[in-house]
């Protein structure tokens, strides 16, 4: 059980090097952004669309491959209750997509792939054994690496029907796009993808970097029926990213198994400069500096034993160079995202609304002489000019509030189990 003051057992300090390392390495925090990203993707999933897939995108080391596996464990734990009355229910799949070795993306891996997630030891009496599958030596249930591309993608099919698979989860999902060039072979890829959940009813959920963003403009269909979730970095020019940065920084600050508690916050700026505002890098940085932290108090160098865990922390942050180079892949992405969402007047002019306002004065206008003319008819001699609402002339926009200032939500950084 871990101390409410320094985040781990305290037994845990007179581990050895390895335990303690291994314990802190093992610790993840559900943090804000971590958060509200799986509440999106777990209500996509409980509450889909026909033929949905969904992207999940951000900077390398934001958290992507912790969201997935995070995804993928509290499915399991919503339908632990259906899975034990029915053990052939599988309500979600998880696999990494591969790299390619040579070329591009192999179909025949990923649906071989695809059946072994989806095989699980508990359902061997309920399995139809079709060419795909073959039973090894010990009588284990194996998927048949000689079966073709086909006869393994109907059977993908029939399992995820069969297993009435809600999701399937695939990582590193910018490997389909590797040794491929030119829209039409993507759009080949993603139409595959959109034909597997058209025929399965299951949501397929895609995560990777920005370079995903290129299957966005492959088809009018897959934008209709994608949904996009960024899992952005913290931005410190904001105060509430700001403050859910420090939370995360405290956070690993008192898990850190060290006899004494560092002072990570005051240096909060540099720290932040080192990882970028990207958690994953904070993460790996402090796992090698508590490395360098643990070997340097039992090291025979009496100047490596006396440096405190912040100077091991500027002796493993990455190097300019290096920094640079991710920052600017970061920048590209989050550059194209604001392109995305910034178009409004162009697409108002595209769908002939660029002089809304003018219609709606002029409309305005015409109703009220209408109005106007009806008096004079039912009251002859008595009729008089209609003037104009001065409340009606400065009505706002549909959807447009009144001026007001919004009360920020604050979250809190807590431990993911």
């Amino acid at each position: 059980m871990d101390t409410p003051e320094r985040g781990f057992p305290v037994e845990l300090l007179q581990g050895s090097v390895k335990e303690r390392e291994a314990h802190f390495r093992a610790r993840r925090i559900a943090h804000y952004r971590l958060q509200d990203a799986l509440d999106h993707i777990l209500t996509i999933i409980h509450h889909p669309c026909a033929g949905q897939i969904v992207l999940v995108f951000g900077p390398t080391g934001v958290g992507k491959t912790t969201l997935c596996h995070r995804v993928h464990r509290q499915i399991l734990m919503d339908e632990a209750t259906e899975m034990q009355a029915d053990p052939g229910y599988l309500p979600v799949g998880h696999m990494e997509l591969l790299a390619p070795e040579t070329g591009s993306y192999s179909w025949k891996g990923h649906w071989i792939g695809a059946l072994t997630a989806l095989h699980e030891p508990m359902i061997d009496a309920k399995i139809d054994y079709s060419s795909a599958f073959r039973k090894g030596p010990n009588g284990k249930v194996l998927v048949d690496r000689n079966a073709d591309t086909a006869t393994l993608r109907a059977a993908t099919e029939e399992g995820v029907r069969n297993r009435r698979t809600k999701a399937f989860l695939l990582d590193e999902g910018p490997h389909l796009l590797k040794g491929i060039s030119g829209g039409a072979k993507l759009l080949t890829q993603m139409d595959i993808l959109k034909s597997f959940t058209n025929r399965t009813g299951t949501v397929l959920v895609l995560f990777g970097t920005y370079e995903m963003l290129a299957l966005l403009d492959l088809s009018d269909q897959l934008i209709r029926r994608s949904d996009k979730i960024q899992l952005p970095r913290y931005n410190i020019g904001d105060e509430f990213d700001l403050d859910q940065f420090l939370a995360v920084l405290g956070t690993f600050q008192a898990a850190l198994p060290l006899h004494d508690e560092p002072d990570l916050l005051s240096d909060y700026d540099y720290i932040y400069e080192g990882c970028l505002g990207v958690i994953g890098l904070l993460k790996e940085w402090l796992d090698r500096a508590l490395v360098r932290a643990l070997y340097a108090e039992s090291s025979d160098d009496t100047v490596l034993r006396s440096q405190s865990f912040q100077d091991h922390m500027r002796a493993t942050v990455l190097s300019d160079g290096e920094l640079i180079k991710i920052v600017a892949r970061i920048n590209e992405g989050e550059q194209v995202i604001r392109a995305r969402s910034n178009r409004r007047a162009e697409l108002r002019a595209l769908i002939d609304l660029a002089n809304e306002q003018d219609r709606k004065e002029q409309a305005l206008l015409l109703s009220e002489n209408q109005t106007s003319q009806d008096i004079s008819l039912e009251n002859p001699g008595s009729a008089t000019s209609a003037k104009p609402d001065s409340k009606k002339a400065n009505k706002r926009k549909p959807g447009v509030r009144n001026p007001s200032r919004d009360t920020a939500g604050k979250g809190k950084a807590t431990d993911a189990a």
